[in-house]
C-alpha cells in the first residue's frame, strides 16, 4: 500500500477509471437492448436523482476530508487522520440511513413527478445502495489524500465490474415480469457493486488503522461540514431540478411520455460520450488535489504554479482530440453503443466539445478547494446549475428543440469557468489559458482534416460489429496522426511522459524521444 507520486497517482486512477468506463461501454448497449429506448431513459432519469443524492451525502465530507487528511499527513499525524476518518464514517452512515429511509418512503410520490411511474420499485433499491456507496466514498477519499492510488483504483474496477454484470444479469432475470421489476433488478446491480467496493476499501482501511485508538464523534466533522453541506444541498436540488424541467420540456414540444423518455435516453447518450475524456481529466484532479494541498501547505509557491501548469497542458492533450474525435465518430458509436438513431448522433456531435470547459472548470475547482475554501468553491457550481436550469427553460423549445439542451450546457459549463477565474483572480492566482493551447489546437485540427478524408473515402458499414470495426479503426488512425503530429510540432515535453509507467517508458523508441522536449 505504498504512496505515489502525482504522474504515478494519474496513470493509476485513468487505469482504472478507463476499465470501467469500459464496462460501462459493453452493458449500457444491454440495458437499453434490454428495457428498450423508453425504459433505459427512465433508467438513466432515476440515476441522475441517485448520482445527486450520492454526491450531496459525500461530497461535503469527502472535500474537506481530502483537504485535512492531507495536511495532516504531510505534518505526520497519521493517528489523527485516521480517527477523522473514523469520525466522518459515522457522519456519512448517519446521514444516508436517514436520506434512504426517506427516499424509500417517498418512491411512488417521486416516481409520479418525474413521469416515471415504472421507476417507483428501483429508486427503494438505489436508496439502499446509498448507504454503501456513502461510506464507500469516505474510505476512497482517505485513499486519495494518502496517495494510495491503487487501492482506490481498484475499488473502483470492482464495483464497476459487479454492477455491470449483476445489472444486466438482474434486469434479464427479471424482464419476464415486467418494466418495473426489470428496473429495479438493474438498480439491484448498482448496490451489490456498492457494497463489495465498501467492504474491499473497509478491508483495507482496517488493515492501516487497527493499531490506532481513540474516542470518535461525528458532531466535530458535520460542524466542519455544515456550511459545505448547505451549498451542496442547494446544488443538487439545482440538478434535480434541472432533470425534472428537461422532462417536463420535452413533453411541452408535443412528445408523448414514452417519447419524452426515449429522447431523454437520446441525451444521455451525449453526456456518456462525453464521460470517456473525462474520466483521465477527473484522475488528474484527483491526483492534483492532494498534491497541490501539500504544496500550498509546505508554502512552495513555484511547486504550485508547476503542478497547475502541467494539469493545464494534460488537460488541452486530452480534451482537444478526444473532443473532435467523439465528434467524428459519433455516427460509429450510435450504431455500436446504441441504436443508431440520427438524434442520438446529433445530440453527441452537439455535446462533444463541452470537454474543454469541463476540464478547465475541474482544474480551477482543484486550485480552489485545495487551499481550503470548500464554501467558496461552491458557488460558481451552484451559479452554474441555476444558470443551466434557466437556460434549459428557456432553450428546450421552438426553433432549437431538443438541440436546446447541449446549448444550456454550453452556457452553464461557460458561467462556472468564467466564476472560477473571478474568484481565482481575487485570490491572485494567475492562469495562463492559451500559452500550451496552440501545438494541441494544432494537432488536433490536423487529424481532424485525416479522419474526415478517411471518412469520405471508407465506405459505409452495417451491424454493430462492423461498426465497432470502423470506429476504432478511425480512433487508432485518429491517434496515430494526433501522436505525429504533436510530436512533430514539439507539443510533448519530457514532463508529459512521466505519466506512463516506467515499463512503457522504456520501450520508447529513440526515433521519437530525440522529438521530445526537456
Amino acid at each position: 500500500m505504498s504512496r505515489v507520486s502525482v504522474s504515478q497517482g494519474f496513470f493509476i486512477l485513468s487505469r482504472s477509471n478507463l476499465i470501467t468506463k469500459l464496462i460501462s461501454i459493453i452493458y449500457v448497449p444491454l440495458l437499453l437492448a434490454l428495457l428498450g429506448p423508453a425504459g433505459h431513459g427512465d433508467y438513466a432519469l432515476a440515476y441522475v436523482y441517485y448520482g445527486s443524492l450520492v454526491t450531496l451525502l459525500s461530497d461535503a465530507i469527502t472535500k474537506t476530508m481530502i483537504r485535512r487528511v492531507s495536511a495532516m499527513e504531510v505534518r505526520g499525524e497519521t493517528d489523527q487522520a485516521i480517527l477523522f476518518t473514523r469520525s466522518a464514517r459515522q457522519l456519512s452512515l448517519a446521514l444516508s440511513l436517514i436520506v434512504a429511509l426517506i427516499v424509500a418512503l417517498a418512491s411512488r410520490g417521486l416516481a409520479g413527478l418525474l413521469h416515471a411511474p415504472d421507476l417507483w420499485l428501483s429508486l427503494i433499491v438505489l436508496a439502499i445502495s446509498l448507504v454503501f456507496v456513502s461510506l464507500a466514498a469516505v474510505y476512497r477519499a482517505y485513499f486519495q489524500a494518502t496517495r494510495r492510488m491503487s487501492i482506490a483504483g481498484n475499488a473502483l474496477v470492482i464495483e464497476q465490474l459487479i454492477n455491470g454484470c449483476l445489472t444486466i444479469g438482474l434486469s434479464w432475470a427479471f424482464l419476464s415480469r415486467g418494466v418495473i421489476y426489470a428496473l429495479a433488478g438493474a438498480a439491484g446491480g448498482t448496490l451489490i457493486g456498492g457494497l463489495a467496493a465498501a467492504l474491499y476499501l473497509h478491508y483495507h482501511f482496517n488493515r492501516l488503522s487497527r493499531e490506532v485508538v481513540g474516542r470518535v464523534a461525528w458532531e466535530p466533522v458535520f460542524q466542519l461540514i455544515k456550511p459545505l453541506l448547505g451549498l451542496s444541498f442547494m446544488l443538487q436540488l439545482c440538478l434535480m431540478l434541472e432533470a425534472l424541467i428537461v422532462k417536463r420540456r420535452l413533453a411541452g414540444l408535443g412528445l408523448s411520455e414514452a417519447l419524452a423518455s426515449m429522447t431523454y435516453s437520446d441525451i444521455t447518450s451525449y453526456k456518456m460520450a462525453q464521460s470517456i475524456p473525462m474520466i483521465l481529466l477527473s484522475a488528474l484532479a484527483s491526483a492534483l488535489y492532494p498534491a497541490i494541498t501539500e504544496s500550498i501547505t509546505q508554502g512552495d509557491i513555484k511547486r504550485f504554479y508547476r503542478r497547475i501548469d502541467q494539469a493545464l497542458r494534460h488537460s488541452y492533450l486530452i480534451t482537444l482530440p478526444a473532443s473532435a474525435g467523439i465528434a467524428l465518430v459519433a455516427k460509429e458509436l450510435t450504431a455500436f453503443a446504441f441504436d443508431g438513431r440520427l438524434q442520438r448522433e446529433q445530440l453527441i456531435i452537439a455535446g462533444a466539445f463541452m470537454v474543454i470547459p469541463m476540464s478547465l472548470a475541474m482544474i480551477q475547482q482543484a486550485i480552489l478547494q485545495s487551499d481550503g475554501q470548500l464554501v467558496v468553491s461552491q458557488l460558481p457550481l451552484i451559479v452554474s446549475a441555476f444558470v443551466q436550469v434557466l437556460m434549459n427553460l428557456a432553450l428546450i423549445r421552438e426553433p432549437f428543440g431538443i438541440m436546446g439542451a447541449p446549448l444550456a450546457g454550453y452556457l452553464g459549463l461557460i458561467s462556472l469557468v468564467l466564476t472560477n477565474h473571478l474568484l481565482l483572480k481575487h485570490r491572485q492566482v494567475e492562469l495562463s489559458y492559451i500559452r500550451d493551447l496552440g501545438r494541441p489546437l494544432l494537432a488536433s485540427g490536423l487529424m481532424s482534416l485525416g479522419l474526415l478524408g478517411l471518412k469520405y473515402w471508407l465506405p459505409p458499414v452495417s451491424g454493430r460489429l462492423n461498426h465497432l470495426g470502423q470506429m476504432l479503426f478511425l480512433v487508432g488512425v485518429g491517434g496515430l496522426i494526433y501522436g505525429v503530429s504533436l510530436l512533430l510540432l514539439g507539443g510533448i515535453r519530457q514532463s508529459d511522459i512521466r505519466t506512463l509507467p516506467p515499463g512503457l517508458l522504456n520501450k520508447l523508441p529513440r526515433s521519437i524521444s530525440r522529438h521530445i522536449k526537456e
